[in-house]
């Protein structure tokens, strides 16, 4: 048995070129298929992470799979806020518990969303702490499970690079790290949605002979008479400080990304449904049925993948065939010959056999290989949406 091996090694040696041409096709038509399964699989249970919570989802007119991504999943761009009046009026409602989230900020170059929010948000998703609590000033975060801070503090980006009078980045105080919950929320930065709205620029902090400039156009303060730009604005809020941060313009018309609802009863859900079926700027979504909606997408194209790569598998499994009784073609003397000097056909079957079962083998684990790089070289298919 050994010294067949040998041998069938021996002869794929030899023959590199070919071994390798058939290796690489069949490695190709497995590792294709194998990555596709991965990502999808991935996808699925990226957006399975909050089927069904929160039950209801209320947000700016638009779009609605850019709400629930956004909203849900903190993918996407940011749409146009609603304000916080349209949470309070929720809030006014009977029989739903509500959760107002702010979506417009990152922080550490992009690498994480910041999630401005209230302290009912841990409680209504059922997160536990590693360590710490929930933030209870301006300038606080609570920070996931994988989310990485230098020292305790998280730097937000700049929400406007080319505006000069754009806010200045917060470094935050990290007060709480969170369980892990498999979720897009072991991502997430989360502050109260006081200090989303410092980052916005209704609010800032500075020495009271600080006057600074009037607000630019299209800013925040815009339109505010008591608003104005601080020339030396407070970058890192603390004990210190605090009682410096204060707030321009009406709370009511300040931003709100979404709110996250939960119906105490199916009748307080269908009652608050019907309160915005025909709104002019508003949406209520069910965020379980548009994900499901969107999977059903996800399969159609996953079936066409399938009958795509069912069609290169038969291409390459003739390829293979033609390789092979080409290469018999050419070696047919010397089988003959091994045949001559007292070798049995079988075991030149055998021979054979183990040539194709090397090859086979060296397809697999090539292919198990690409796909593993596939996988964690190409981008999520949830961030390409």
């Amino acid at each position: 048995m050994k010294s067949m091996i040998r041998l069938a090694w021996s002869y794929i040696s030899a023959h590199r070129g070919q071994s390798i041409a058939m290796v690489v096709a069949v490695s190709l038509s497995l590792s294709l298929p194998l990555a596709t399964v991965q990502m999808v699989n991935q996808y699925e249970r990226q957006l399975l992470t909050r089927s069904g919570n929160p039950p209801l989802l209320l947000g700016p007119r638009g779009s609605r799979y850019d709400l629930i991504l956004k909203a849900q999943y903190f993918i996407g761009q940011s749409q146009t806020p609603m304000q916080w009046s349209v949470y309070q009026a929720v809030v006014a409602a009977k029989g739903v518990r509500s959760v107002p989230v702010h979506l417009r900020h990152t922080a550490q170059d992009e690498t994480n969303q910041v999630v401005g929010t209230v302290a009912d948000y841990f409680r209504v998703r059922k997160i536990s702490f590693i360590t710490g609590g929930v933030f209870a000033h301006p300038g606080e975060c609570v920070v996931g499970a994988s989310v990485s801070t230098n020292r305790g503090v998280v730097r937000t980006d700049i929400s406007n690079p080319f505006d000069l009078s754009a806010p200045p980045p917060l470094e935050l105080m990290v007060v709480g790290r969170l369980a892990p919950t498999g979720t897009p929320d072991d991502d997430a930065i989360f502050v109260s949605m006081e200090t989303a709205w410092i980052l916005d620029g209704y609010g800032h902090g500075h020495e009271q002979e600080d006057q600074g400039t009037a607000p630019s156009s299209g800013s925040a303060m815009d339109g505010d008479g008591s608003g104005h730009r601080p020339t030396s604005p407070i970058t890192r809020i603390d004990q210190t400080n605090r009682h410096k941060i204060h707030f321009h313009g009406n709370r009511d018309q300040f931003p709100v990304s979404a709110v996250l609802i939960w119906p105490t009863h199916l009748r307080d859900g269908v009652i608050l449904e019907g309160q915005y079926v025909d709104h002019a700027s508003l949406q209520i979504l069910q965020p379980d049925r548009e994900v499901q909606r969107l999977l059903e997408y996800v399969f159609q194209v996953r079936n066409l993948l399938h009958r795509v790569f069912i069609a290169l598998a038969g291409i390459t499994a003739l390829l293979v065939v033609v390789i092979v009784l080409q290469s018999l073609s050419v070696r047919r003397r010397d089988l003959e010959t091994m045949c001559l000097v007292g070798c049995s056909r079988r075991r030149v079957s055998f021979l054979i056999a183990w040539e194709l079962l090397i090859l086979v083998c060296g397809a697999i684990l090539l292919a198990v290989v690409t796909s593993a790089v596939m996988i964690e070289v190409l981008p999520s298919i949830v961030t390409l949406l």
